[in-house]
């Protein structure tokens, strides 16, 4: 569809300054922590060469005014697989003496960036401290000059401690509210935020004499015009070397007709990009200060019908699947289906508001949507007013080669390509156009010329970080790798007696019942990639640990009675045969970890140690054994003969027959902060077997498991084998 018209000229005036005003503009995208997990985007897959400034989202901010690690295993204790790492070497859990990798304390996501950097000189990097939902002690802790002291300290303790990192980025949404419900909020949120400031860059002004480095500032702003009117940016402007500006989210689910989600122009509510853009010049912020947000996601609406522009202002039934979470599409999700054909989607240009949008009228699902096209145009937008760059979030919903939107930012910015470039080498081209003069041209057009992305010097970056592991749990010091001798293991007493005889007649869980379509997840228990059925094996297995310890063995039924009288099950008493079922399963869990050695307990060794068993070597799940076992257990097993019977149970998949949804869903708490069944994930793994609890890919991983202590997971399954 072609219509007539004419573009609107940009209502803000561009300064007179030739190509490319901004002498170094930036590039700059948020890398989300948890993207390890479901989304299995390591950072070894970000496009360094494409950025210029790398922003890990999020620390987390205390109550008390810590600036603290939000999820400590992602952060600085996880483990990558060389094709994993940003170097190409696997990390270890232990090092000979002589290497300095045995000194190493500092692992995970924190040493992925120390190597990105290390490869990438030209790269900034800063950590996000907030988002939207870690905003919620901002202005209690800011209404206070003791509130406001402790955060400066901490950030600049933060920054000390973990020398990967360039400096901060704040992204407190949002001050004088606006932001999550519950969130602390006050009329003097835009004061205090601009106090906090000034004393944030004269702790990083010292820490960066004493590294010999500069420690950036960056806020992420809002591109609402009620929350700008609360952001003091006039206040803030001082202290901040450039805001990355949120224009993004103008709509979405949480209104009943569909919208664009970051028009350029002419949003009836004034809910754009050119709107947003002129209050950041109005307050007086530079322009080359004011970095251009675009999204990686689009917003999704469901029961859409196609009225005259296909979808656009329709009224909704509520808000479409999604990739993740229900109203949001990764881009390069729908990119791959546009690709694949599927989806019937047809891709549309708003010309009046200067915005993309895809419409499926058999799905009935409008979404927001942006291509290499638009990006390119905004670009070329942003250099006409002299803007300082683009930002986006985040990284993991990219798509790769001419589809990139980050590719496409940087081949306006850096490598010179113009618009009409960038779109002939995209595949995304436009079924219909809407308004202005009907066609999908540029508003504003930049002369852009190659500009090199500027390396600022960063003083010494190491993984081996000094300190205390800055950390909201109960572990204060850094956890250290588990040595080959297990020194520090608990070692508690016990006489072990030789293990129960066994029939070797095995029977399958599913003989007692079977829950398929419990909590939509039980279509997932294929046993693919080694991973094998639930069998009374494991009852051998679990009473095989009891012996090494000295207990006499048990009765499936007998775990099952401890199972429905410590809240481990759905249902308050056994119903039928679940008392087989429900004590096999808690057997084999208690199986598959209670062998671990106390202090020597990580999540990911379940993975490790699983995905070896079901598809690597035996000797190799032994040696795991001995390194990160009870002293003698590897020892044990292999005395009696029973290796085997031990690696048959690591293979079993937990969701097998649906029991662990259909009567294992354990309501207990664990520590306050999860229930039974999170923490019962994690001996699930996802589907490559890299991760532990991962559930599958319609449900996300228990979080909350997370949360609870390495102490305590531990506790809890070895309370399975001594059920105590």
């Amino acid at each position: 569809v072609l219509s007539g018209g004419s573009h609107n000229s940009p209502a803000l005036p561009a300064d007179d300054g030739g190509p490319n005003q901004v002498a170094s503009p930036k590039v700059a995208a948020y890398f989300p922590e948890w993207g390890i997990y479901g989304r299995n985007y390591p950072i070894a897959e970000v496009p360094a060469e494409k950025l210029t400034h790398f922003i890990y989202a999020f620390a987390d901010l205390t109550a008390s005014g810590e600036m603290v690690l939000f999820d400590s295993y992602a952060a600085v204790e996880k483990r990558f697989t060389a094709d994993q790492s940003v170097s190409g070497e696997a990390d270890l859990w232990s090092y000979p003496a002589g290497d300095p990798r045995s000194q190493q304390t500092i692992w995970g996501n924190f040493n992925q960036v120390a190597q990105l950097k290390d490869q990438n000189p030209h790269l900034r990097t800063s950590i996000a401290l907030g988002g939207w939902t870690l905003s919620g002690n901002f202005s209690s802790v800011l209404s206070t000059a003791s509130g406001r002291e402790t955060l400066a300290d901490s950030i600049y303790d933060f920054l000390d401690t973990y020398t990967m990192f360039d400096g901060i980025d704040f992204d407190w949404e949002y001050p004088g509210g606006g932001g999550l419900g519950g969130n602390s909020e006050s009329p003097q949120d835009g004061d205090n935020y601009a106090t906090l400031l000034s004393m944030v860059r004269e702790k990083l002004n010292q820490l960066g004499t004493e590294r010999g480095r500069y420690y950036e500032i960056s806020v992420a702003s809002p591109g609402g015009s009620d929350k700008i009117a609360n952001f003091n940016l006039g206040g803030l402007k001082q202290h901040v070397d450039f805001f990355n500006v949120m224009t993004y989210d103008f709509h979405g689910t949480w209104e009943n007709t569909t919208g664009h989600q970051a028009a350029l122009q002419n949003d009836p509510s004034g809910y754009d990009i050119e709107t947003a853009i002129g209050l950041y010049l109005d307050a007086g912020v530079p322009r080359e200060n004011i970095v251009l947000g675009a999204p990686l996601y689009t917003r999704a609406w469901n029961g859409v019908t196609a009225g005259g522009d296909n979808g656009y202002a329709e009224s909704a039934s509520g808000a479409a699947p999604g990739t993740y979470e229900s109203g949001n599409y990764d881009y390069k999700d729908l990119v791959s289906q546009i690709e694949a054909g599927a989806g019937e989607w047809e891709l549309n240009w708003d010309d009046d508001a200067q915005a993309a949008y895809l419409y499926s009228a058999t799905q009935e699902i409008f979404s927001s949507f942006e291509t290499p096209g638009t990006i390119a145009l905004k670009s070329e937008w942003a250099q006409s007013m002299g803007l300082g760059g683009m930002m986006f979030w985040d990284l993991s919903n990219d798509a790769s080669g001419s589809e990139s939107l980050i590719g496409a930012a940087a081949d306006s910015w850096f490598e010179g390509k113009s618009f009409q470039e960038i779109v002939s080498a995209s595949n995304l081209t436009f079924d219909n156009v809407y308004g202005g003069n009907g066609l999908f041209d540029l508003v504003a057009e930049a002369v852009t010329l190659p500009t090199d992305p500027v390396q600022i010097h960063a003083g010494e970056i190491t993984a081996t970080a000094t300190g205390i592991v800055l950390n909201d749990d109960n572990n204060s010091e850094p956890p250290e790798p588990p040595s080959n001798e297990h020194e520090g293991h608990d070692h508690s007493s016990h006489d072990s007696m030789a293990p129960p005889a066994s029939s070797g007649d095995y029977v399958d869980i599913t003989s007692w019942g079977t829950f398929h379509g419990s909590n939509n997840n039980s279509h997932h228990d294929e046993l693919v990639g080694g991973r094998t059925a639930i069998t009374t094996e494991a009852a051998d297995a679990y009473n095989h640990l009891r012996a090494f310890f000295g207990l006499s063995p048990l009765t499936i039924e007998e775990v099952g009675q401890w199972a429905f009288a410590n809240e481990l099950t759905n249902n308050t008493q056994a119903w039928g045969n679940d008392l087989q079922g429900v004590g096999l399963w808690y057997a084999m869990q208690g199986a598959k970890v209670g062998w671990i050695a106390d202090d020597a307990f990580d999540p990911q060794i379940l993975a490790d140690i699983q995905r070896t068993a079901r598809l690597g070597d035996p000797d190799d799940v032994m040696e795991m054994v001995v390194q990160f076992g009870h002293d003698g257990y590897a020892d044990y097993l292999q005395q009696y003969g029973l290796t085997q019977t031990f690696i048959n149970t690591l293979k079993m998949e937990p969701h097998y027959g649906g029991w662990m949804h259909g009567r294992t869903h354990g309501w207990r708490s664990i520590e306050g902060v999860a229930i039974a069944h999170d923490v019962n994930h994690l001996t699930v793994l996802g589907w490559d077997q890299m991760q532990p609890f991962m559930n599958d890919t319609f449900d996300w991983p228990q979080w909350p498991a997370l949360d609870v202590s390495h102490s305590g997971v531990i506790e809890y399954f070895q309370s399975m084998v001594v059920l105590g």
